[in-house]
């Protein structure tokens, strides 16, 4: 039996899954075959094309190749002219298999308006898909006049459709509700790659925006859920990560390549499922668990450390070991400043080790900003397990055994948790409730991380 050579081209490719969905779709399949990455520089493509080509049973073409490899084709498929873009490759035509991996992930956008945030290559698929859906777009893009572009493209090929764009978000939160004739609910399509790994802390609109919205779709998925995901989740809008759009495209590519080969839905499911993992494992998260003393992170923690496979830490218990005291001995006898010192220093080690763990803080944790600033400093994401205030005086009694509680009147204690309560608000990824059972608390958690049920 021949053996089948397939590979990706683009530039960079460090971190590209394909490899991963691809052999497994092949063994799937019973395809016996290779798939390899080819990191191009863009001064090389036109050389090393022809030679890749012909050594090569099928390809497919990422970043930033989906438009400069179309002179280099002998035709178009039908998706790739009507995206002006390639992501597949076979017998020297080009197809975009991106546009059915969207529409086949995304909720049906006929119903909907879109906000469509960028105007590169994947925002422009979503645009495509999305007019083709009969929703209205409005497109904003850091750039206006790539905005603008596409906008007047969509408004070209589909003569009548509601289509704008916007310089400003402020202008879409003021007049959104009067730009088309129909009124429809919102969703907010994300093809910018703000939230990236390693970069994982950033968003490109602020989560107070969200709620306009009925539903998110982030086309990242390297972390599994971003941001952007996870802060939409905790405000009880659906939300969705574009995992299964890449899933779905690579599938749809070997249908291409492999026409007469039958793809067994059992299988096709477990592969997917495994797609999570296997981000994370070549792309490693640490997941902080924090909230006000009490609220249940060590036990939390623990629980979804044997859910998810991973390492538990609970810093508190790492700083008695690392200063040989009790936390009550280095407050009463150190003082508070140098136990802050020691819990930066305790995190910052362990956050240095480069693989993905779950990490308990002490509910003061975050109220350093020196803590927050190393937090966005590395690939973190954090969970506050929020609990109301009358719950957590239930849970810690006296405070026997907590420094900052075992003086305090309850109106100090009040005061103590307001205080913080913002800052673990505004610090947050992912906001849980913490009044259910531990073992419910991490298995949402989990689910909404993207590591369980339908929240891929």
């Amino acid at each position: 039996m021949s053996v089948t050579n397939l590979g990706l081209i683009g530039h960079p490719l460090a971190h590209s899954l394909s490899p991963f969905i691809h052999q497994a779709l092949m063994d799937t399949a019973g395809i016996q075959g290779t798939y390899r990455l080819y990191d191009i520089k863009p001064e090389n493509l036109e050389n090393e094309f022809p030679g890749l080509m012909q050594r090569h049973h099928g390809l497919n073409c990422t970043i930033p190749y989906k438009q400069a490899v179309v002179p280099l084709l002998s035709s178009l498929d039908q998706s790739a002219v009507h995206c002006q873009a390639v992501n597949t490759i076979y017998k020297q035509r080009g197809y975009n298999t991106d546009y059915k991996g969207f529409l086949s992930d995304c909720p049906d956008l006929r119903s909907y308006h879109v906000l469509i945030l960028g105007a590169g290559g994947v925002s422009k698929t979503m645009a495509y898909a999305a007019v083709d859906s009969g929703a209205g777009v409005c497109i904003h893009a850091r750039r206006k006049e790539q905005a603008d572009q596409l906008a007047e493209e969509l408004k070209s090929k589909f003569p009548g459709c509601d289509v704008c764009f916007v310089e400003t978000l402020s202008q879409w939160d003021q007049e959104h509700d009067s730009w088309f004739e129909q009124k429809r609910p919102w969703a907010l399509l994300n093809g910018t790659p703000a939230g990236l790994w390693p970069d994982i802390r950033r968003m490109p609109l602020s989560s107070d925006r969200l709620p306009s919205f009925a539903f998110v779709y982030d086309t990242i998925y390297n972390p599994v859920a971003t941001r952007l995901v996870l802060r939409a989740r905790s405000q009880h809008v659906k939300a969705f990560s574009g995992l299964g759009m890449l899933f779905n495209q690579a599938l749809a590519a070997q249908k291409i390549w492999h026409p007469g080969h039958v793809f067994p839905e059992k299988m096709i499911r477990k592969i997917r499922e495994q797609l999570a993992e296997a981000v994370l494992k070549q792309s490693p998260v640490n997941f902080l668990l924090t909230g006000f003393m009490g609220c249940g992170k060590s036990t939390i923690g623990q629980i979804l450390s044997v859910k998810m496979g991973l390492e538990f830490i609970d810093l508190d218990e790492q700083i008695e070991k690392t200063a040989g005291q009790s936390i009550p001995d280095i407050f009463s006898e150190q003082g508070e400043e140098t136990f802050r010192a020691i819990e930066h220093d305790c995190l910052k080690a362990f956050l240095d080790r480069k693989h993905s763990k779950i990490i308990a803080t002490g509910g003061g944790a975050m109220i350093q900003k020196r803590i927050r600033n190393l937090i966005d400093a590395y690939p973190v994401q954090v969970i506050w397990i929020n609990v109301p205030l009358e719950v957590i005086s239930q849970r810690v009694g006296d405070g026997s055994g907590r420094p900052l509680l075992s003086n305090l009147q309850s109106q100090s204690i009040e005061a103590l948790y307001n205080s913080r309560y913002e800052i673990y608000n505004q610090t947050a990824d992912l906001s849980v409730d913490g009044c259910e059972k531990p073992e419910q608390i991490a298995e949402s958690i989990k689910e909404m991380l993207g590591f369980g049920g339908n929240l891929i």
